[in-house]
């Protein structure tokens, strides 16, 4: 009876074995020929997919800024031009109705936000399973640090 009882506690009291997932996607998204990154902020912050991402983008001289930016990772869109591209991502509202962002990535990140319907050419366009771009999962993923040096889930920059 004593070998049960201290089964029991084990099972009760022992930690869980924990696997976080997270998304990384790396690649030139602006066009400097440096490789830049997007990566998965913890996902007990996302919803509907939807969730923080620490964009480290290259800039003159070998330098990289860290913004955050809040992707989802089932409509993620990179639009390659000839002079700043852009990341869309479509954050569903409701079935028929959402927010389609579009984020240039120059100098300074410019974010647009663009409330879209079911049957709209671009929201039908940045979707279009041809455009999208996959982020790679990963297992036992640790998020990367906030990149205004705070606690995830403590609010933005």
């Amino acid at each position: 009876m004593k070998h049960f009882a201290i089964s029991i506690f084990l099972i009760i009291f022992s930690p869980c074995a924990f696997s976080a997932t997270g998304y990384i996607y790396e690649g030139d998204l602006n066009n400097d020929g440096i490789s830049d990154s997007l990566k998965s902020g913890p996902l007990s912050l996302f919803g509907k997919g939807n969730g923080p991402f620490v964009l480290k983008l290259s800039t003159e001289n070998n330098k990289f800024n860290s913004s955050l930016i809040i992707l989802n990772i089932n409509g993620f869109h990179l639009e390659r031009t000839s002079k700043i591209n852009k990341i869309w991502s479509y954050y569903p509202i409701t079935v028929e109705e959402g927010i389609l962002r579009s984020t240039e990535l120059g100098s300074k990140l410019y974010t647009v936000n663009k409330e879209v319907y079911k049957g709209d050419k671009l929201l039908e366009s940045v979707l279009d399973r041809k455009n999208l771009i996959n982020f790679k999962v990963i297992e036992n993923y640790t998020p990367p640090p906030h990149p205004c040096g705070h606690q995830w889930g403590k609010g933005g920059c």
